[in-house]
């Protein structure tokens, strides 16, 4: 255990959505402790945490009893309220999941995936309300499907907006936050960590490893060599000209019960129509904007239940933005106490991260003891 005659120096690695939620949280427990954020990009949330939707999910994609499925429904209404508090832009936009297949085969698959999620909203007390094709067309006028499951209680968040917001009030906390400082090599000396981005030394008692996809590479660093990250890349497409008014404001997903939630819908808070994200396996883990997946793949879903955007030229279609996301085999957050004086915790997630973020950053920091 850490003493307790004097707080510790606290560095954490990585500086997304996660890693400012957390020098938040130690900040509150730890008053007089040197925190210190290292991230390795140059701008702020240039990596997974700016290249998500932005949506709150509830935790109905979630299998129960795990991380995701706890975090999320405690840390989406602690980020609402962080919003709230540093006037954030928020939108409340409801989410539809609809059922698009039109034979018995595939109608039968969907409509399977919309037990299980039934079954998860009610464990999780999740308001829903089921709708048919006509209540579906109301909603969304040229969305096509058999039936549906709309969710109110969903909103979306501007990202950048609070990781400004997040990182002014962490200066005004005395958190050190270093942007363009990736971390090259650990050392371990004593009760203490040494961490260094190049030539530049920084040292403390505890290290909260929360670098994304980097996360196994930072943790074989310090020594421990239990973390495999998986890296899952995601891409968006925005949908352009004729076609940026097929949409509402609603949020629309496939009927899917699994580890994707497969091709979605949505409205930014900016406006534009945006469809994503694909999951595909990602060698490396970096990304590379020259390798963009071709829009029929987006349309092979996205158009069994908006079957407009097939008959849009490809002058309409334009790809948006990419991200990589931590996975790992399990499927669940990683959230792990690894080693006592000096202390290394090791945490990283996909979705819903964003979601969780909050919840995420005080289990990290209670397991400082």
């Amino acid at each position: 255990m850490l003493t307790k005659r004097r707080e510790p120096d606290i560095i954490i690695i990585g500086g997304g959505i996660i890693g400012l939620c957390c020098a938040q949280e130690a900040r509150k427990k730890f008053r007089s402790s040197r925190i210190i954020i290292l991230e390795s990009g140059k701008e702020l949330f240039e990596r997974q945490s700016g290249n998500n939707s932005g949506v709150l999910h509830s935790a109905i994609h979630c299998a129960p009893h795990t991380f995701k499925a706890i975090l999320s429904q405690i840390g989406r209404t602690r980020l609402l309220g962080i919003c709230k508090m540093l006037e954030v832009p928020v939108k409340k936009t409801g989410m539809m999941i609809v059922v698009a297949a039109k034979d018995f085969s595939g109608l039968a698959c969907e409509a399977g995936s919309v037990v299980r999620l039934l079954l998860n909203a009610r464990r999780f007390k999740i308001p829903l309300e089921f709708l048919s094709r006509k209540e579906i067309t109301e909603r969304e006028p040229n969305i096509q499907a058999s039936c549906g499951l709309w969710l109110p209680d969903i909103w979306m968040v501007d990202q950048l907006a609070l990781g400004r917001g997040l990182l002014s009030v962490l200066r005004n906390r005395d958190v050190e936050v270093h942007q363009g400082k990736p971390v090259t090599h650990i050392e371990k000396s004593g009760e203490r960590w040494h961490v260094f981005s190049g030539t530049k030394e920084y040292s403390a008692q505890v290290i909260i490893n929360v670098a994304g996809v980097y996360a196994d590479d930072v943790a074989a660093m310090a020594g421990i060599y239990t973390y495999r990250v998986i890296p899952v890349r995601g891409e968006y497409y925005e949908v352009l000209g004729e076609g940026k008014e097929l949409l509402r404001d609603t949020l629309v997903y496939p009927a899917i019960h699994g580890k994707s939630k497969g091709i979605h819908l949505m409205r930014t808070l900016s406006g534009q129509f945006k469809i994503g994200p694909n999951a595909k396996a990602w060698v490396g883990k970096d990304d590379d904007p020259i390798i963009q997946t071709p829009v029929s793949e987006f349309l092979a879903g996205a158009g069994a239940f908006m079957p407009k955007l097939l008959d849009l030229p490809p002058s309409c279609f334009r790809w948006s933005n990419a991200g990589i996301r931590a996975t790992s085999s399990g499927g669940d957050m990683t959230i792990r106490r690894d080693l006592d004086l000096p202390v290394c915790i090791t945490c990283f997630s996909d979705s819903p991260g964003l979601s969780a973020a909050p919840a995420i950053a005080e289990r990290v920091v209670s397991l400082l003891g």
